[in-house]
């Protein structure tokens, strides 16, 4: 997995830009909190900052809000991987042994999964 510091947030495999201040027309934008302000107008970013099941570019991206952040499970064919910003997204009954690779906010959320045996890859974005 290939991850970039990008606009104060990363950019997650060239397609995810996750926590970034700006918006990206060529990435799939992924918000760390909910927005305030509902967006209705037509625009070419894909913004998704909003708890719920979303499919995009072939990518299935569920979202799930714990502790006023948001958390994502992101799935194509046999690939899943999560981003998650605080423990309490692990207890979730969707984040779970079939993610195949983590993104971290922060190390001790790697303790976490570790001692509940969910290792597999690690990734810490710092």
């Amino acid at each position: 997995m290939n991850i970039q510091n990008l606009d104060n947030g990363f950019l997650i495999d060239e397609v995810f830009a996750y926590g970034c201040d700006n918006n990206y027309p060529q990435y799939i934008n992924l918000k760390k909190t909910i927005w305030d302000e509902m967006n209705y107008k037509k625009s070419e970013e894909i913004i998704i900052d909003f708890p719920w099941e979303y499919d995009v570019r072939g990518l299935g991206i569920e979202v799930i809000e714990e502790k006023d952040l948001l958390h994502f499970i992101i799935s194509k064919e046999d690939l899943r991987f999560a981003i998650i910003s605080h423990k309490k997204a692990l207890s979730n009954e969707n984040v779970n042994e079939t993610i195949t690779s983590w993104i971290l906010t922060d190390e001790a959320l790697k303790e976490h999964l570790e001692k509940n045996e969910l290792e597999w890859d690690i990734f810490i974005l710092e």
